[in-house]
């Protein structure tokens, strides 16, 4: 941008309607000026949280994990006891030929666990 363009001013044209920075907003003063304002008044309103919003993520999840702490710790505590069971069913199978019964059994203990899983997520 030239220092014409910056500060305004357009020097004498024949055709004072017309100028190369008519058509071109992206050139025209005002709009970059406005723009430019628009930009320091944004930095300045916010400007700790969007230049550092990692502090600010985590402060932000730290305290929910702080304030939903028991939730999360039965959500989860319910959700291993389904991967334990699918990993015991895998295990079992793995090392054994499981007759229908045995499989019909694993599968009733992940679906109940899985079922306290679902509802506790829905509940909580």
């Amino acid at each position: 941008m030239t220092t014409e363009q910056y500060s305004g001013v357009i020097p004498k044209q024949v055709n004072a309607l017309v100028s190369r920075d008519t058509l071109n907003p992206m050139l025209n003063t005002t709009i970059l000026k406005q723009r430019l304002q628009a930009i320091e008044h944004y930095k300045l309103l916010n400007g700790a949280k969007y230049a550092r919003w990692p502090h600010f993520w985590m402060g932000q999840t730290a305290a929910k994990l702080w304030k939903y702490k028991s939730n999360l710790a039965v959500k989860g505590f319910l959700a291993y006891m389904v991967y334990a069971e699918v990993q015991n069913y895998r295990n079992l199978q793995d090392k054994t030929i499981m007759t229908f019964n045995q499989s019909f059994a694993s599968f009733g203990k992940i679906g109940v666990h899985a079922t306290l899983f679902a509802g506790a997520c829905l509940i909580i």
